[in-house]
């Protein structure tokens, strides 16, 4: 029997976000940060017949060390390394395409800050 919610269309029912990180002055700094998205329906199945998207959690983290203008981080998307589909779609015949989200990535950088350059 189909769902009988399908003014939603693709987007989930709920879809909750946390973090936390590290309120201090010290020049070393901590943040984590959790996404639940709960299951969802694919485009182009308004009367949600198909099996929808299943739900998913992602969990997010990120550390950085300040030195006067100079901040070097290391980040970290999805660092659970899940495995989901972020959108999907049905099309004619009723063929599935889905996308999946990225797996576990990681990203160092720094950022040079110019204070008063622009005044």
């Amino acid at each position: 029997m189909p769902r009988s919610y399908s003014a939603r269309g693709t987007s989930p029912v709920r879809a909750l976000s946390n973090g936390t990180s590290t309120a201090s002055t010290a020049p070393l700094t901590f943040s984590l940060t959790g996404l639940y998205v709960s299951e969802q329906f694919l485009s182009g199945d308004e009367a949600n017949v198909s099996k929808p998207l299943n739900a998913y959690g992602v969990m997010n983290g990120r550390v950085s060390y300040q030195y006067g203008p100079l901040t070097l981080f290391l980040q970290g998307n999805n660092i659970t390394d899940a495995e989901y589909e972020v959108w999907g779609v049905v099309a004619f015949g009723g063929t599935r395409f889905l996308m999946p989200a990225p797996g576990a990535s990681f990203l160092a950088g720094a950022v040079l800050e110019f204070s008063g350059y622009y005044e």
